[in-house]
């Protein structure tokens, strides 16, 4: 039986931290404490702590203190289109070299480097002394605010006294240096539908409040200059296997998918040129999805192209392809129009 993980130590002056009143938060935590007794954990938020307890990771638990951290909004954040900023702001010097925007800035969550307006941390910000999250943890965008705090940007921006969900031991980010990888717990995935479906107001209050003991004390503590205790290296070590079997898992079904994408797209196309039968075309489709299988899902174009889409980093995709296996990924096109496929086509 794995042991209970100590509830993250949480920040001194909850309202205070969140922009709102006493009043106001007593008021919202009276409502957030409702739909908790209504609704508890999930399916994905019960498999998550099912892992935990299979690997003897310390479980996830959170004290009333950490529900006082919780922020709000008087309005909805209207959802904004993510406009990168390798695709407005990229430029090369005089030796071609790709220079680096420094006007942009990349939200701590979801590690994109885009053009909007983001928070910034009254406690933590250009400090490299922080416990969690690094000088950086209080630059969010709108889109995780929302969804992954269920705080409003415009409102949180005027606030001058605002401080990060890193500082307030509540961040549910997957990053190394942040709460829930200081705690040996496992990166989250995509539970916000989850979230939203049982009436919380995001993947922050549905952390918190379902997995709340009220009988727990939190250790008041401060981000920026106080020391937490360090994991325990073999909690530590427990938890990065996990993660590397979740991010091999992840990787492997997004090959899948977008191979079987790919087939289906150019099976189309040979089946307008050829003129063959949907059977027949069927056929051809089972035969080309076990060739993408034979050859790992064409690893060595589609994972670089899924890659790219969330990484800009050039160096980091030249290094991953290097480690691709040897042996390009013919196109499904290809595949259906070689010699033995024609011979296949013709019986």
């Amino acid at each position: 039986m794995p042991a209970a993980g100590p509830a993250a130590p949480v920040a001194q002056d909850a309202a205070a931290t969140c922009g709102q009143s006493a009043d106001v938060q007593d008021s919202k935590v009276h409502e957030w404490l409702q739909v908790a007794n209504r609704n508890r954990l999930g399916p994905k938020l019960h498999a998550l702590r099912e892992e935990h307890r299979r690997a003897g990771l310390p479980l996830e638990r959170y004290s009333m203190a950490h529900v006082y951290q919780l922020g709000t909004a008087r309005q909805a954040w209207v959802q904004q289109p993510r406009i990168y900023c390798k695709n407005i702001h990229r430029k090369r010097d005089h030796n071609g070299r790709t220079t680096r925007c420094t006007q942009c800035t990349t939200c701590h969550w979801c590690r994109q480097k885009t053009t909007c307006m983001k928070t910034q941390c009254s406690a933590c910000n250009g400090n490299r002394d922080n416990v969690y999250g690094g000088p950086y943890a209080g630059v969010i965008c709108g889109n995780c605010l929302w969804t992954r705090f269920g705080e409003n940007l415009d409102e949180v921006l005027q606030d001058p006294s605002w401080t990060c969900p890193a500082c307030r031991q509540i961040c549910n980010c997957s990053a190394n240096n942040c709460v829930r990888n200081k705690h040996g717990w496992i990166c989250t995935d995509q539970i916000n539908t989850e979230a939203v479906n049982l009436g919380y107001e995001s993947v922050a209050h549905y952390l918190v409040l379902a997995q709340l003991d009220e009988s727990l004390r939190a250790n008041i503590t401060d981000n920026v200059n106080s020391l937490q205790p360090m994991m325990d290296r073999a909690v530590g070590a427990r938890a990065a296997a996990i993660k590397r079997q979740r991010n091999e898992k992840n990787t492997t079904a997004r090959l899948h998918e977008a191979a079987a994408q790919m087939v289906e797209r150019e099976l189309a196309a040979v089946h307008a040129a050829a003129g063959f039968s949907a059977q027949q075309a069927l056929k051809v489709s089972n035969s080309n999805l076990k060739l993408l299988a034979d050859l790992g899902f064409g690893q060595s174009t589609l994972e670089a192209d899924l890659q790219e889409d969330e990484d800009e980093d050039e160096h980091d995709l030249a290094s991953f392809g290097a480690q691709q296996p040897a042996g390009a990924l013919a196109t499904s096109t290809e595949l259906a129009t070689s010699r033995s496929d024609r011979r296949h086509l013709a019986n």
